[in-house]
């Protein structure tokens, strides 16, 4: 949580100093209750797993460390490695301007040392890998990548990574992405291996730039003024995409804030609150928390922080929220209904 806090406090003066310059074209910017706002990290990754081909699976989270590998000599024109699927989308998406790109990597096998391929001059020695994604069905990416390869182990691995390729994508709950790798391998006298899983040097799969999704939080103050809060998880891959959730309550706060700065009024977090879960429309699952401070008057933040399963080990939140809402000052015996603040 003293992550969350740091970064938060970090967030909120980097957007103060971004938007001073803007504040002198725009006059004063104002957020009032009801106000939302997701930040989102745009990096989506689908990675491979599994010892060999047998076992290999097109997965969300984050591969074990253990190296999977194929290895073939000379092949003599390309062959297949594996076709894989990813499992069904659970949300839509709409249409996303995205970037896709797939990396493996690539050692060889050879008895008379690395420079095997790189001393074979006079002929053909290069190793290529050809990558197709699609999507549903419908080829959406095609890439390749050709390297001799001097390197003999999978720590030292040479990275094959496809281009980077631009493109509008749409997809509905229930499509599912594919990966087919091929690899054509023309140095005499060795063996390629084409490595995914462990960790980065050696991981393999596909990666998408684009945000493919935004959070649903709502929030309210009951009649004695403690929060109630429910987050609707509508992740591409739905709820099993989420790894860590974490919340915030702040203020009050001055209506030219969107971050809360001051850390006194940091009012109530999620630490140590319980998790709740209840079936929203069309049986979805959203997860709620109650609040146990009574919470000041006057406008209120939110603030959320979510990990994902696939998302940037270094990054603290790979979606960051917050959703504005009033802790309205009631005279006794006249508490009127709340309402909830959402999207």
């Amino acid at each position: 949580m003293r992550r969350f806090l740091s970064a938060s406090l970090l967030l909120a003066v980097l957007l103060s100093v971004s938007l001073a310059s803007a504040f002198e074209l725009q006059g004063d910017i104002s957020y009032e209750a009801g106000y939302v706002e997701w930040i989102i990290e745009p990096s989506e990754r689908l990675y491979v797993e599994g010892m060999d081909v047998s076992e290999a699976v097109l997965q969300r989270g984050f591969p074990d460390a253990a190296v999977g590998t194929f290895t073939t000599p000379v092949t003599n024109g390309p062959i297949d490695v594996f076709t894989l699927q990813s499992q069904p989308l659970e949300f839509d998406f709409e249409e996303t301007e995205v970037n896709i790109t797939v990396w493996f990597s690539v050692s060889i096998t050879a008895n008379t040392g690395p420079q095997t391929c790189t001393r074979q001059t006079l002929n053909d020695a290069s190793t290529t890998l050809w990558y197709t994604v699609t999507a549903s069905g419908t080829p959406i990416y095609n890439s390749e990548y050709t390297a001799t390869v001097d390197a003999v182990s999978s720590g030292e691995s040479h990275n094959f990574s496809g281009e980077r390729q631009q493109l509008t994508l749409q997809m509905n709950k229930g499509d599912t992405f594919g990966l087919n790798v091929r690899v054509d391998h023309n140095c005499v006298g060795s063996q390629a291996n084409v490595h995914w899983g462990g960790f980065e040097q050696n991981s393999g799969g596909i990666l998408i730039e684009g945000e493919l999704y935004e959070p649903v939080a709502t929030v309210y103050a009951d009649e004695q003024r403690r929060a109630h809060i429910q987050v609707d998880p509508q992740f591409p891959w739905g709820e099993s995409d989420v790894k860590e959730i974490e919340w915030e309550l702040w203020g009050p706060l001055p209506d030219d804030e969107l971050f809360g700065i001051d850390s006194d009024l940091m009012q109530e977090n999620s630490a140590n609150r319980v998790m709740m879960e209840r079936k929203i429309e069309d049986n979805r699952t959203a997860w709620v928390w109650t609040g146990a401070e009574k919470l000041d008057h006057g406008l209120t933040n939110l603030e959320l922080c979510i990990k994902t399963i696939s998302g940037n080990l270094n990054s603290d939140c790979h979606a960051r929220g917050v959703v504005k809402f009033d802790v309205e000052q009631r005279d006794q015996g006249m508490a009127s209904a709340a309402g909830w603040l959402s999207v």
